[in-house]
């Protein structure tokens, strides 16, 4: 994802969201070729025409601006967690690299003791 620019994202969902257009469902009426997409204002987002409008303007509904900032918001957590996995992995290799050279340290000392 490192070609998305997250905090552009991030802003245009945070303006959107305070202007009253968190949540966005879509209005079909019977007889409507064309589904339109509402905000939890009333301001229309958009008209879906073209190849399966209605599909499409399911998804988009769905990719609104609070499910954009809660998707975000996963993404920031997790890529914390993989930083702090990296960190506690690179503590383990140190320790552990310590205790090899311990384990060989001993096992020279125990070699020379028996007159190896």
């Amino acid at each position: 994802m490192s070609n998305i620019d997250k905090q552009a994202l991030r802003e245009a969902a945070e303006k959107a969201l305070l202007a009253g257009d968190g949540k966005w469902s879509v209005w079909r009426e019977a007889g409507q070729k064309y589904p339109e997409i509402f905000t939890s204002s009333g301001h229309i987002v958009a008209t879906v025409n073209g190849a399966f409008p209605v599909a499409r303007s399911d998804f988009i509904a769905a990719a609104n601006p609070k499910a954009v900032l809660a998707l975000l918001d996963e993404l920031e957590a997790a890529e914390k967690r993989i930083a702090d996995y990296q960190d506690l992995i690179s503590g383990l290799v140190g320790v552990s690299s310590s205790i090899l050279r311990e384990v060989e340290r001993i096992n020279k000392a125990a070699g020379t003791a028996k007159g190896e």
